[in-house]
C-alpha cells in the first residue's frame, strides 16, 4: 500500500506508531497498520479522508485506543488517530451546552466546564476516553438510566463523511 497520497507532516509511519496502533487497551486483536495519521483539525481530517479514498486505503478511526475488543485497530490499512482533535469552544454564560474537539477527553471536558457549573449528563465511568469514541458507541453511563446514552445529549454534530464531504447533523 502507497503512503503516497498522504501528506509526511501528517503520516507516521515509525515502527513505534505503528505497533502502537496495531493494538488496543483490550489487546484481545492485533492488526496491521501501515501507519498513523494525526489531524488536529476537521479540515485537515477532510483532506486525509479524501486522500485515502482516492487510493482505496483504508483508514481506521481511533480515539485514545481504550477499546476492549478491537474496534479501533486497522486490519490492514492506515490508523487515523483523533487524539489531537481536542478543541473545546468557549463556555458561554447562561449555555448549556459547548463545543467538543472529538479526541477530547471526559476528563478535559470536566475541566472546561465545571468552573461553570456545568457537567455532561452522561458519562462514562472512564474520565479518559474519548468523547468521539464514547459517542461512536452510544455512551452509556450511570445516569442513563435518567438521561439515556450520552450521544442522546448531544444537540449537534459536525462529521466528516467517507467522502471527505464536512457536514453538520
Amino acid at each position: 500500500m502507497s503512503t503516497a497520497p498522504f501528506l509526511p507532516e501528517f503520516l507516521d509511519g515509525s515502527p513505534e506508531a505503528r505497533a502502537a496502533a496495531e493494538r488496543d487497551f483490550g489487546g484481545l486483536v492485533r492488526g496491521h497498520a501501515e501507519g498513523v495519521l494525526r489531524p488536529s483539525s476537521v479540515v485537515e481530517l477532510s483532506q486525509m479522508v479524501r486522500a485515502a479514498l482516492s487510493a482505496h486505503a483504508p483508514l481506521t478511526l481511533r480515539g485514545r485506543g481504550l477499546s476492549q475488543s478491537g474496534q479501533s485497530v486497522p486490519r490492514r490499512g492506515f490508523s487515523l488517530d483523533l487524539a489531537r482533535m481536542t478543541e473545546l469552544g468557549p463556555v458561554e454564560p447562561g449555555a448549556d451546552s459547548v463545543w467538543v474537539g472529538s479526541g477530547a477527553t471526559f476528563r478535559s471536558v470536566l475541566a472546561h466546564v465545571g468552573p461553570h457549573a456545568l457537567r455532561p449528563p452522561v458519562m462514562p465511568l472512564n474520565l479518559d476516553l474519548s468523547v468521539g469514541g464514547v459517542l461512536s458507541a452510544g455512551g452509556f453511563g450511570s445516569t442513563s438510566f435518567r438521561h439515556g446514552v450520552a450521544a442522546a445529549n448531544v444537540t449537534e454534530l459536525e462529521v466528516v463523511t467517507g467522502t471527505g464531504e464536512v457536514v453538520f447533523a
